[in-house]
């Protein structure tokens, strides 16, 4: 027991420089970031992540101001699973479009391996353009015309899988 003490000590330091990390990424994009709305999302009962919406000084979710989206995993998930399930909303939400197959190469660079604690942030300052971070690290700048809404819209919109869940994510 004593043995373990000094690893949870160093665990608990290092727990505020990897969350402000991802607030410094955060706070880049979106001016004054606070939260606006929390949410767990849950597969057959089991957390699979935790999301957060920042904007600006946490005010009213708004598609034409600057936003930030990070996701705390739960759990494992591969890197082909995040493009094959990103696609699977988009074509759910808006129908089979003609430039899906563009935006899943653009997307396959920016996902990866994520196991618990690993998270993903997704930070848009104008409506063409999504920038990705894992743990930190810029996976990708996804440019496409009106790529914010229509990949954001997978947890924010009224057509995500949760309404419900949307809205208290965007504090309604």
């Amino acid at each position: 027991m004593r043995n373990l003490l000094p690893l949870v000590l160093i665990t608990m330091t290092a727990l505020p420089a990897w969350a402000e990390k991802g607030m410094n990424v955060i706070t880049s994009a979106v001016p004054q970031a606070a939260a606006r709305g929390e949410v767990t999302m849950r597969w057959y009962g089991f957390p699979l992540y935790d999301a957060t919406l920042f904007t600006p000084s946490g005010a009213r979710f708004d598609w034409r101001n600057p936003v930030a989206l990070r996701l705390v995993y739960a759990r494992t998930i591969k890197q082909d699973a995040f493009l094959t399930a990103t696609m699977a909303e988009l074509e759910r939400i808006e129908g089979k479009r003609a430039d899906h197959a563009q935006i899943a190469r653009k997307l396959a660079p920016c996902y990866r391996d994520a196991s618990a604690g690993d998270h993903f942030i997704a930070q848009s300052e104008n409506a063409s353009q999504v920038t990705l971070w894992f743990n930190g690290t810029r996976t990708c700048t996804l440019r496409h015309p009106q790529i914010r809404e229509r990949f954001l819209g997978i947890w924010l919109s009224d057509q995500s899988r949760s309404v419900r869940l949307s809205k208290r994510l965007r504090g309604e």
